[in-house]
C-alpha cells in the first residue's frame, strides 16, 4: 500500500505474490525488523503477565526480587555486567557470523528463517518446554504432534484413506531422523524371528498348538501357519504384515499387549543385539541399499545402529547422478543369490551435492514386482531432507491433488520431479527437515511414517499395538533423543500455520526458489560457454 493507505496501481498477480512472500521473512536489509520487534514486545509481555497472574494471590504477598534489592550496588553491578557481555555478544556475532540472509551468500545450503519460526521460537524459548513428556510440555507436545499430521498430509500419506494412519515427529535434525529410520526397519525385520523364538522357547509356547492355528500373509504366498515359515519367509513378512501381528494376537487369542510384550522381550533384538539372532537361526548378515551420493548419516546410523557401515551398498548412479534402477536391481539379485536379508532400499528426494531426487516412482515398482514374484519384501525410506518441503507444490489450497488444478506458482517442478514427489505416498518413512527447505531455525529435523505402528518399535515401553490414548501421550518416547525443545515445534507449526503447505504458501516460495536457482545456472553456463565455445 502506499503512503496514503492506498493499493498501488498496476500491480499484476505475480507482483502481489511475490508481495505476499516478502512479508513472510525479515529480509536482506531488515525491512521487516518492526513487525519482528511489534511481535516480539507482544510476547515479552504476555510473559510478564503470565508470571504475575500467576503470582498474585492474596495469600503471597513476598517478592522473590524487591526494589530495595536492586538499589542494592552488588545487583547493579551484576546487571551491569550482563549488559556489558549481551552488547559484546551482539558485536561479535554481528561480525563473525555467516550471513546467511543475504541474497549475495551462495557458499552454503543455508537460508534466510521466516519471521514466523523466529517469533514462534523466541516466544517459546522463553517459556521453556520440554517435549520429551506431556507433563513438561502440555501445549508444546500437541503442537509437535500437529506438525508431525500436517507433514505426513503434505508428503501424501493417507490423504484419503484413514487406515493405516501415519504419525510424524520433530527430531534435533535429519541424521537423526535417519538414524531412527534404520532402527526402526532393523527391529521391524527381525521381529517375526523373535516371535519365533518365544513360541519355540518362551511363554507363548502354546501358540504352536492352538486351535485355530496362527495365520499370516506371507510374501507372495497367501496365508500360512506363522510356525510353518521358513526363516526367508519370515524375513520377508511385509511391513504392514508385521505390523498387525500385535493386533491379531489379540483378538484371535486375546493375548495382552503386557503379556506379549513381557513374553517377547527376552527374545527382541532391542535385548540380544542382532549378532546373537543371527547366529541362532544362521541368517546372513543383513543389507540397505542405497545411492552412492548419501550423506554420511546413513553410515554413521549402520555403525550405530550395529548393522554396520559396510552393509550399506552403494547404487551407482546415472549422468545425472540419481541412483541406477538396473545396478539396484543387480545388487538386489546378488542379496537373493546370497540369501542375504535386505532391510531397506533409500531413496534420496534432493541429494546434499546435487539435488538430485532417486526414481522413487520405480523403486517402489521394483519392491512391489520382488515381492510379488520372488517372496522378497524390503522397506523403502526417503531422505527428503530437502526435498521433503517440495511436495508443497502439489497441493492446492482447497485440498486438490496433483493433477486437479495447476500446480504452478512461479516456476513449476519438471515432470520426471513432480512423479517422484508423488510417489512419496508409498514409501514407508520420509526424513524431511524444517530447517532446510522449510526455512526453520535449527534444530528441526523431522520423521514421518506412512504406518505410524512403526513408532511402536523405538519405544522401550510399548508393544507394537495401539492403545486407547495413545494419540494423547508424550511425543518423547518415540525415538533417539531424550530432552527436546518444544520451541522447535512451535517454530515449524507457526509457519506451517502463516504460510500454508500448499501451491499458495510454501509452493509459492520454493517456486520462486526453484526460478531463482535456474537463472542463476542459466547465467553461468552462458559465462562458461562465452569463454569455453566448445561447450556449447
Amino acid at each position: 500500500m502506499s503512503a496514503n493507505g492506498t493499493q498501488p496501481g498496476n500491480i499484476d498477480e505475480n507482483q502481489a505474490k511475490h508481495a505476499l512472500v516478502s512479508s513472510w521473512f525479515l529480509g536482506p536489509r531488515a525491512e521487516n525488523l518492526d513487525v519482528l520487534e511489534k511481535l516480539f514486545s507482544q510476547a515479552l509481555k504476555r510473559q510478564r503477565d503470565t508470571r504475575v497472574e500467576l503470582a498474585d494471590d492474596e495469600s503471597d504477598k513476598y517478592f522473590f526480587i524487591t526494589e530495595d534489592m536492586k538499589k542494592l550496588d552488588i545487583y547493579k553491578q551484576s546487571i551491569h555486567r550482563l549488559s556489558k557481555n549481551s552488547t559484546d555478544l551482539s558485536g561479535k556475532l554481528a561480525k563473525h557470523s555467516v550471513p546467511f540472509w543475504s541474497p549475495r551468500y551462495n557458499a552454503h545450503m543455508n537460508m534466510d528463517t521466516t519471521l514466523a519460526s523466529i517469533i514462534g521460537y523466541m516466544s517459546t524459548m522463553i517459556y521453556n518446554p520440554n517435549n520429551v513428556a506431556t507433563e513438561a510440555s502440555p501445549f508444546t507436545t500437541e503442537v509437535e504432534r500437529q506438525v508431525g499430521q500436517e507433514l505426513s498430509e503434505m508428503l501424501g500419506y493417507n490423504r484419503q484413506d484413514e487406515n493405516p494412519a501415519p504419525w510424524g515427529h520433530i527430531t534435533c535434525d535429519g541424521s537423526v531422523a535417519n538414524l531412527e529410520a534404520i532402527w526402526a526397519t532393523r527391529n521391524l525385520k527381525f521381529y517375526p524371528i523373535s516371535l519365533k523364538l518365544a513360541i519355540e522357547e518362551g511363554p507363548l509356547k502354546f501358540l504352536s498348538t492352538v486351535e485355530p492355528p496362527f495365520k499370516v500373509e506371507t510374501c507372495n504366498s497367501g496365508s500360512k501357519e506363522f510356525m510353518q515359515l521358513t526363516i526367508k519367509e519370515l524375513l520377508n513378512l511385509t511391513p504392514s504384515t508385521v505390523l498387525s501381528i500385535p493386533t491379531l494376537l489379540g483378538e484371535k487369542y486375546s493375548i495382552s499387549p503386557g503379556f506379549l510384550q513381557d513374553a517377547l522381550r527376552p527374545f527382541l533384538v532391542q535385548t540380544t543385539g542382532k549378532d546373537v539372532l543371527e547366529r541362532k537361526l544362521e541368517i546372513n548378515p543383513g543389507k540397505y541399499m542405497i545411492c552412492a551420493t548419501k550423506h554420511y548419516s546413513w553410515p554413521k546410523g549402520g555403525a550405530i545402529s550395529g548393522i554396520g557401515s559396510e552393509n550399506f551398498v552403494d547404487v551407482n548412479v546415472d549422468n545425472e547422478a540419481r541412483m541406477n534402477p538396473k545396478d539396484l536391481r543387480t545388487k538386489l539379485d546378488e542379496c537373493i543369490s546370497n540369501n542375504t536379508p535386505i532391510f531397506g532400499v533409500v531413496a534420496i528426494m534432493g541429494s546434499t551435492e546435487h539435488g538430485a531426487c532417486d526414481p522413487l516412482a520405480e523403486i517402489i515398482k521394483i519392491r512391489n514386482e520382488y515381492q510379488e514374484k520372488k517372496g522378497v519384501s524390503f522397506a523403502v525410506h526417503c531422505d527428503a531432507a530437502w526435498g521433503g518441503y517440495f511436495a508443497s507444490m502439489l497441493w492446492g489450497r482447497d485440498g486438490r491433488g496433483p493433477g486437479d488444478i495447476p500446480y504452478v506458482p512461479a516456476m513449476p517442478l519438471n515432470p520426471y520431479t513432480k512423479t517422484q514427489l508423488e510417489a512419496l505416498k508409498d514409501a514407508d518413512s520420509i526424513t524431511i527437515d524444517p530447517h532446510k527447505s522449510g526455512y526453520i531455525n535449527y534444530p528441526a529435523g523431522g520423521l514421518c511414517y506412512r504406518d505410524g505402528r512403526m513408532r511402536y518399535l523405538l519405544t522401550w515401553t510399548s508393544p507394537i499395538v495401539f492403545h486407547p490414548g495413545d494419540d494423547k501421550g508424550s511425543m518423547g518416547v518415540y525415538g533417539v533423543e531424550g530432552s527436546k525443545p518444544g520451541a522447535s515445534a512451535v517454530a515449524t507449526w507457526l509457519t506451517h500455520q502463516s504460510l500454508g503447505l500448499d501451491q499458495e504458501g510454501y509452493g509459492r516460495l520454493l517456486g520462486e526458489a526453484i526460478f531463482s536457482c535456474t537463472k542463476v545456472c542459466s547465467i553461468l553456463t552462458s559465462l562458461l560457454i562465452a569463454e569455453y565455445p566448445s561447450m556449447g
